[in-house]
């Protein structure tokens, strides 16, 4: 099974303490986002971004996890994006510090076709 590309440029430059995913866990639980998109034929693709006004946070984010970051002028913020590989280390590290609501869209981001099995059984069940 093929997890994604890892480009070089990419690469997180220190390893993150547990303080440090505690506190990526708390800004993502706040300002993040994580989907699953699936293509007809093609493996779901993972991204997970956070979007903050300040730049150094997202700095030391991606210095920890990998990804990359950019600055979007036209709304003034910046933003940090990880897709595949980098996306789902990142969501498997922060899980067990997330809520109830988080932990499902996680799950929905990394199993994307057990979560799209489970609802469309529940459909059925229901009727």
């Amino acid at each position: 099974m093929s997890l994604g590309a890892m480009l070089p440029h990419l690469h997180a430059s220190i390893h993150p303490t547990t303080l440090d995913i505690a506190w990526v866990a708390g800004i993502f639980e706040g300002e993040g986002h994580c989907c699953a998109t699936v293509s007809s034929g093609h493996r779901p693709s993972i991204k997970v971004n956070i979007v903050q006004k300040r730049r150094w946070i997202l700095d030391h984010i991606r210095d920890r996890f990998g990804g990359r970051v950019t600055f979007r002028k036209n709304y003034s913020i910046c933003s940090w994006d990880a897709n595949g590989v980098f996306a789902r280390g990142f969501l498997m590290t922060i899980y067990k510090f997330m809520s109830p609501y988080r932990k499902r869209q996680i799950w929905g981001a990394l199993y994307p076709e057990l979560v799209f099995e489970y609802e469309s059984d529940n459909a059925t069940s229901k009727k």
